[in-house]
This record gives structure tokens, sequence and C-alpha cells, in this order.
């Protein structure tokens, strides 16, 4: 198989009204690599790559969240999320303060400093989606995101 096939090619060699997984992940994986790359060179003079941006997302949109909650979220264990906190707060990202009701964890929210990275993430985001989204009607958008979702929930319900 050539790697620039059309997904409709994929779908006519895979039976018509089947999913061409492969084409599927192979388009996904491409697009989320190509994402991770402008937003690592759009985010390189503050010191943040890899998906560590979310986490300023995550926490913009949850002051307080402690440690364990944010792990749980992102699906990834819990000294990961503790480096990269401790990594934030010495950058001046993000504050920890102990939970009065439990002190082995700490609520974690974003200083001043914190709030501009985020609003530059904001920005830096809607750029690449205009980007993405350039030539694309906004009823093949809203198809595309319905299947998304859908895959996903199909995905959940097992």
């Amino acid at each position: 198989m050539k790697p620039r096939e059309t997904a409709k090619q994929n779908a006519r060699a895979a039976g018509e009204g089947h999913l061409d997984f492969t084409t599927l992940a192979a388009g996904f994986s491409r697009i989320e690599r190509r994402h991770a790359r402008y937003m690592n060179r759009a985010l390189a003079a503050q010191g943040v790559t890899g998906i560590n941006y979310s986490y300023i997302f995550v926490i913009h949109k949850n002051p307080g969240i402690n440690q364990d909650n944010l792990a749980d979220i992102h699906s990834v264990d819990k000294s990961r999320v503790a480096r990269m906190i401790r990594r934030f707060e010495l950058e001046g990202y993000v504050t920890r303060e102990q939970q009065p009701e439990d002190r082995r964890h700490y609520m974690i929210r974003l200083t001043p400093k914190g709030e501009a990275l985020h609003e530059l993430i904001v920005q830096i985001s809607k750029e690449w989606a205009s980007l993405i989204s350039g030539g694309i009607d906004e009823e093949d958008i809203a198809a595309m995101t319905r299947t998304i979702d859908r895959i996903i929930q199909n995905l959940d319900d097992k």
C-alpha cells in the first residue's frame, strides 16, 4: 500500500462501508506528530515541550486541582506529573499549596506568568486550528468531529 493513498481508495479496498483502521491510525499519527512539532517550535522560548502544555489548560480550567487528579486526567503516572509540576513551579508557572483537609495533597494553581502562558497557548492553538482547517468547509468539519466522537464513544463502551 502506498503511504499517500486516499481514505476513499482504502475504504474501497477494505470493502465499502468498512473502516480501514490502518489508514485512520496512520493519519491521526501524522497529524499528532505535526501538531507536536508545531507546538514545540511555538513554545520553545517558554521551555514548554511535549504535551506538557496540556497540563496548563487543565490547571487553568481547574484551579486548585491536585497532582493525583492531573495524573488521572492525563492517564500518566503520578511521579511524571510530580516532576512536571516541580519544573513548572521552578519556572514560575504554578504554585503548590498543601490542601488543608489532606496535607499529603497539594493544590496547584497558575501564577500570573502561568496565566500568560495559557493565553499564549490558546493563541497558538487557534493558529494551528486555522492552519489545519484551511479549505475544509464547516459541514465537513462537523461531520468529522461527529465521527471522531462516535469512534471514541465506541471505544469507551468497551
